[in-house]
């Protein structure tokens, strides 16, 4: 896998002592792990939609402005879950 799992991105203001975790709002599965998962295409499908935390990482982006850092996942779930 050549791109990282997850992003940390800095406050676009001076720094606030506030790091904000947005752990599952990717859908994103690399083709190489995609091809390792049992269930097919449909399953998968209902799956990310029940368990993806759908726009948190649009909430969370505000939080640049108030100086927090952001630790962004940029994969699903399914392939890597930091907490």
């Amino acid at each position: 896998m050549s791109e990282a799992p997850f992003e940390i991105i800095a406050p676009s203001v001076a720094r606030a002592s506030l790091v904000a975790h947005v752990p599952h709002s990717s859908v994103r599965i690399p083709a190489a792990v995609r091809a390792e998962l049992v269930v097919d295409d449909d399953e998968l499908a209902t799956e990310l939609l029940r368990l993806t935390d759908w726009h948190t990482d649009d909430l969370f982006a505000r939080l640049a402005d108030l100086g927090a850092t952001r630790f962004v996942n940029r994969l699903s779930r399914f392939v890597f879950d930091p907490e």
